[in-house]
């Protein structure tokens, strides 16, 4: 019952994005689909070299970063409306199963760039296709209800990249001023960790590049840990020097006098409402560092009943 409207819902995406390709190629390349089937030679070489001359071969103009960067976003959109079509997705017995929600991330990742190439935003359609494909668990009825709890969580952007990064770094991870994180590499300077009892505050500022599209994106953040599994991460595109330093000195002097309320307000003035959780690590991150924090817990329990004992 759920495969013929998962599968409507993905051709109806899928033919919404061939659309994009051939538009948006069509005043750079004359053969776009033959660079969309011969992208498996940059998938196999991402150096800069072979990406390079793999669009020098089909791209008829001067490539400049914002064309580079432009065609491999196309490109990455049509091989997530490939990958949308994996087959494992289809051979279980319910759409919940974690392969159907798989090929729900292809598309959901495949509908997140395309937003970003052209603006259109493809989303409540396609989840208003999904909600027509039943699902046999009591707390998902449909497809929608799957897409948007299981699906839409696990969408990455850039921001969320950097809070990955700030927040594993305050409990010892990325020891290193530049590190690889899955598919980006990550650049980091001016951190400072300031500790006050079991409470943290880190601060710095971080350039992420894709290892895939290419792109650098520059943040700056604020990380603030009360203790256990409790902390604040906020996380903005960069600003200015002067009121970088600005914000630093200020959060700094308001963490060294114990003024709590002080801190979450001079970031929530600098960086906004949106702040990032532990939940919000990678997952491998995210099991790595929470089993660090329950050991420790798990250690002062040992202890305790040691003494009792």
């Amino acid at each position: 019952l759920w495969r013929a409207p998962l599968r409507a819902a993905l051709d109806w995406l899928r033919d919404e994005l061939r659309g994009i390709f051939e538009e948006q190629t069509a005043q750079t390349s004359a053969h776009p689909w033959l660079m969309r089937d011969n992208y498996i030679r940059i998938i196999n070489n991402r150096s800069p070299e072979n990406i390079a001359s793999f669009l020098a071969e089909f791209i008829e103009q001067p490539l400049s970063d914002e064309l580079r960067i432009f065609v491999l976003k196309l490109l990455e959109i049509q091989r997530n409306a490939m990958l949308m079509y994996t087959s494992c997705g289809w051979f279980f017995n319910d759409i919940s199963g974690i392969e159907t929600t798989q090929i729900l991330r292809y598309a959901a990742r495949a509908i997140q760039l395309a937003k970003d190439v052209c603006g259109k935003d493809f989303e409540p359609e396609f989840i208003g296709r999904l909600e027509q494909a039943p699902c046999s668990l009591k707390d998902f009825p449909n497809g929608k209800v799957i897409y948007d709890r299981m699906v839409k969580p696990s969408l990455v952007d850039l921001h969320r990249v950097a809070a990955h990064l700030a927040i594993s770094k305050l409990f010892g991870d990325y020891a290193e001023d530049e590190n690889a994180v899955y598919c980006y590499r990550v650049s980091t300077t001016g951190y400072e960790q300031h500790e006050m009892g079991m409470q943290k505050l880190a601060i710095g500022r971080t350039a992420i590049r894709s290892n895939i599209l290419t792109s650098r994106y520059e943040t700056d953040h604020a990380v603030l840990y009360f203790g256990g599994q409790n902390l604040s991460c906020a996380i903005c595109g960069r600003m200015k020097d002067e009121e970088f330093a600005t914000f630093k000195e200020q959060v700094t002097t308001a963490f060294k006098n114990g003024n709590t309320a002080e801190v979450i307000r001079v970031m929530s003035l600098s960086f906004g409402q949106t702040t990032y959780s532990l939940w919000h690590l990678f997952r491998d991150a995210l099991y790595k560092i929470l089993y660090k924090l329950l050991h420790e817990t798990w250690e002062k329990m040992d202890a305790s009943f040691r003494q009792i004992y």
